[in-house]
């Protein structure tokens, strides 16, 4: 019998150094999808069992321990998300549905000199889901034999429905009881509230500790993954979580563009990072180059008080690109882009962002002096929005392009250490990351949503030898032809919302003199 399992929800661990995912594994292997996990089945049942692989295309059985799992015992099985196994119960030589005898290598002996039995062996089947944590537990014994998946999801829904139970359970009246008076009605409901608050409440607490606690882990680990990827310029890519391909068409010709490969290095509810190949075309890149040579300045980055400084560790030239939309229909090579970057966004997002009112694209230009230099130029770790896990606030950033359109021969490489994600650029590819939960707009207008908690924080390597080239687009959220990007500064101010309130008190102080 196939085992019910409720919904998951999916959220994925990253390597602290790149690992190998063995992609041509997984070819041979029909319907498994590049994602690994691992699986621990306990075997809480009266009787030995053994668990195998289903194979998809032939429906062998292949077997994963060598040995039969004991009554109390558990064991591990590394495996990707779709698998799917099939638990059995080892009682008196019992066939497998393929034909064969089930069981491993302690029921073969004491069966080796024993024909096989007409009887099929007892098995439950399970499907390896995307959820974390995932334990199989198998209980029972004959008809009454059963494998249940339990991941983050299952246990949660178990908890909260048993607290649940238990507050319904302990009080003295039903909802039936209060039928047709409100005022009982109100004080059931409170009860109810009540006792749900005080139960979850001690959960709550510890998830919320465990998830400060492994902030600050992760923060404390930053430097050192960065010191060590920045120190070592053999490290190849971080390994994608999936790849897919992007399928685009122009919408002012509606021309359809090569598809893309996009690899998912990182995705939870509020941080996604994607690398794009061949984002850019190179007649793209030299358009930008031309543009932005007369205007290059030094780089600055963002202050605190929301404005912005030069940093000793940045000695980059930059540009800003103002887009002249009304070129696309002739087709722009600056315009397509940013088109592009800003339809990527909103096909990989719920951002639904508009171009009007958007940051300027900026050029960058990084230098290297050699091996030896002792300030290379870099940029150091940062957030390109609020990367706290606060409010989102109108107007400000949700989401960064960076698209390489000349790498260096040594360094430059793109880090995002407390994702542990390590990106090695390539001629006209490009990184897309944001740094937004998914945003509601309430009925009064306001649009809500939580900030990344650092997952986006990011860093480019020094670059030693050679140059790097790249184009910048930071996009927001709630900006406006009659409100852009520079009514707000990089702290979200809106600075005419500002102005209003300088103006107001102004008024109401008039005549203290």
């Amino acid at each position: 019998m196939r085992v019910q399992r409720p919904p998951t929800f999916f959220w994925t661990r990253r390597l602290a150094f790149p690992v190998v995912f063995g992609f041509f594994c997984l070819l041979l292997l029909a319907q498994a999808k590049d994602v690994k996990r691992k699986i621990r089945v306990r075997n809480s049942s009266p009787s030995l069992l053994t668990v195998y692989w289903v194979n998809p295309n032939t429906k062998e059985y292949i077997q994963q321990y060598e040995d039969d799992l004991f009554p109390g015992a558990s064991n591990n099985i590394n495996s990707f998300v779709t698998h799917e196994f099939a638990v059995v119960e080892v009682i008196n030589g019992c066939l497998l549905a393929d034909g064969r005898r089930g069981g491993g290598k302690l029921s073969a002996k004491h069966l080796k000199s024993k024909k096989k039995s007409p009887t099929l062996c007892n098995e439950s089947r399970f499907v390896v889901g995307e959820g974390d944590d995932q334990v199989i537990l198998v209980t029972g014994k004959g008809e009454d034999f059963k494998a249940v998946l339990l991941d983050s999801f299952a246990r949660s829904t178990i908890s909260i429905g048993s607290t649940v139970d238990s507050c319904l359970d302990a009080l003295s009246e039903s909802p039936a009881d209060t039928c047709g008076d409100q005022e009982s009605q109100v004080a059931y409901a409170d009860k109810v509230k009540e006792c749900l608050t005080n139960g979850l409440m001690g959960t709550l607490q510890g998830l919320n500790d465990d998830l400060r606690d492994e902030k600050k882990i992760r923060k404390a680990m930053a430097p050192l993954i960065e010191d060590y990827t920045c120190g070592n310029d053999n490290l190849n890519q971080t390994e994608p979580m999936k790849t897919t391909d992007w399928r685009y068409s122009r919408p002012s010709d509606g021309t359809k563009e090569k598809p893309r490969k996009v690899e998912i290095m990182f995705s939870n509810h509020a941080a996604e990072i994607h690398v794009i190949q061949d984002f850019i075309t190179p007649e793209e890149c030299q358009a930008i180059e031309e543009v932005s040579k007369p205007l290059m300045h030094r780089a600055s980055v963002a202050s605190e008080d929301g404005g912005s400084k030069f940093s000793p560790n940045r000695k980059a030239m930059q540009a800003g690109i103002k887009v002249d939309w009304a070129k696309e229909v002739n087709g722009d090579h600056i315009a397509r882009l940013s088109r592009r970057v800003f339809d990527y966004t909103n096909d990989h997002s719920d951002l639904n962002l508009n171009i009007d009112g958007q940051e300027d694209i900026m050029a960058i230009h990084y230098f290297g002096r050699g091996k030896n230099d002792t300030e290379p130029d870099r940029y150091m770790p940062h957030c390109d929005g609020d990367c706290e896990g606060d409010e989102f606030r109108t107007g400000t950033r949700v989401a960064t392009m960076v698209i390489y359109c000349t790498v260096p021969t040594a360094g430059g490489a793109t880090n995002f250490a407390q994702s542990n994600i390590h990106v090695k650029p390539k001629v006209g590819s490009a990184t897309w990351f944001k740094y937004v939960s998914s945003l509601d707009t309430l009925p009064n207008g306001d649009v809500v949503g939580v900030m990344d908690s650092g997952f986006t924080q990011h860093s480019g390597c020094p670059v030693l030898e050679g140059e790097k080239k790249i184009v910048t687009q930071w996009m927001r959220k709630g900006v406006s032809s009659d409100e852009p990007w520079n009514s707000f500064n990089t702290m979200g101010v809106s600075k005419k919302k500002v102005a209003k309130l300088l103006e107001s008190n102004d008024k109401e102080n008039e005549g203290w003199w």
